[in-house]
């Protein structure tokens, strides 16, 4: 129902539970491209990014190690491609999935990056751009903002997205690209983060 009414053209999912025995057929999302990670040895975790099929897109050969990462490729008219991360990053505590993805944006060096996900960083106040009293493992959080500041990525999601805190989040290396970008309501615990481009595909 949300993509029948938002029709998207990329939709990026995290925690989708799907195993190798579930059929992307299962998703009932005919009309897209679908691209998947799934979690390979527990139950739970896994991320998806689905492109409309009217659009070129494949999925690339970037070495993703053992995170909960995904990236996609889209062709764009008359510039370099567009590059479209799912990510996952499962609990705050989490020490080792913000390095796998600089390691792979060091692989990428591309001008035009999208990176989507649940990066579980409930320490951020987003709206003031700083730290809440009592954020948990603060270095962490550092280490993250450090991690933007060092890729010239823009963060831009600023409303919740779960309870009070804001856990999805939209990062971008082209801000002057994005219309706009807002939650609205999601279909589970988390809300969804809604984002329009600019930008002229190659369909």
């Amino acid at each position: 129902n949300l993509i029948d009414c938002t029709e998207p053209d990329i939709v990026v999912a995290t925690e989708t539970w799907l195993k190798p025995d579930i059929h992307n057929a299962e998703l009932e999302m005919d009309e897209y491209a679908i691209y998947r990670r799934d979690r390979r040895n527990n139950i739970g975790g896994g991320v998806l990014i689905a492109i409309h099929k009217s659009i070129n897109s494949t999925e690339t050969n970037i070495e993703t190690e053992d995170a909960e990462l995904l990236w996609v490729k889209v062709v764009l008219k008359n510039q370099p491609d567009l590059l479209i991360a799912a990510c996952y990053r499962p609990i705050v505590s989490d020490k080792t999935t913000i390095p796998a993805l600089q390691r792979t944006i060091d692989n990428v060096n591309n001008k035009n990056m999208i990176i989507s996900g649940d990066f579980n960083y409930p320490g951020f106040d987003w709206s003031k751009r700083e730290l809440k009293t009592g954020c948990p493992y603060p270095s962490l959080h550092e280490e993250f903002q450090t991690f933007l500041e060092e890729n010239s990525l823009a963060q831009l999601t600023t409303e919740p997205t779960r309870h009070e805190n804001t856990l999805d989040l939209t990062l971008t290396n082209i801000p002057e690209r994005i219309n706009r970008s807002k939650v609205i309501p999601g279909i589970s615990d988390h809300h969804v983060t809604y984002t329009e481009l600019d930008m002229k595909i190659h369909r």
